[in-house]
């Protein structure tokens, strides 16, 4: 074996390690995951759906004691965060196109840095 096969093989993690560090990352997600339902329950929030992409996590929530929908995003890259009251016949649009619900006079929507 040359010297230069020998580096590489030591200089690259292991597949084993990998699939560690994979375990690992897979459990932390989880993990927040619980803690976030767990904080939505005591809030007396049931999440219907859920959805992340590019750092925007999307929540699309209903209060039982109100009997309200709500749609809540948070925009980790910005910080930013807002909630949208919602519809029946709104919820899933919302959900998945919240940004377009943010100039609608019929929405409530709150913003506040996160």
């Amino acid at each position: 074996m040359s010297q230069k096969n020998s580096t590489l093989e030591h200089s690259q993690p292991s597949k084993e390690l990998m699939l560690h560090e994979s375990r690992v990352k897979l459990d932390e997600e989880r993990r927040v995951e619980e803690n976030r339902l767990r904080a939505l329950g005591r809030r007396g929030l049931t999440e219907f759906a859920y959805r992340v992409s590019d750092g925007i996590h999307v929540s699309l929530l209903w209060h039982e004691e109100s009997n309200h929908l709500r749609v809540e995003v948070e925009d980790h890259k910005a910080g930013e965060s807002f909630s949208l009251l919602a519809s029946v016949e709104n919820a899933v649009d919302m959900f998945y196109h919240p940004y377009a619900y943010t100039q609608d006079l019929g929405a409530l929507a709150t913003s506040q840095a996160a």
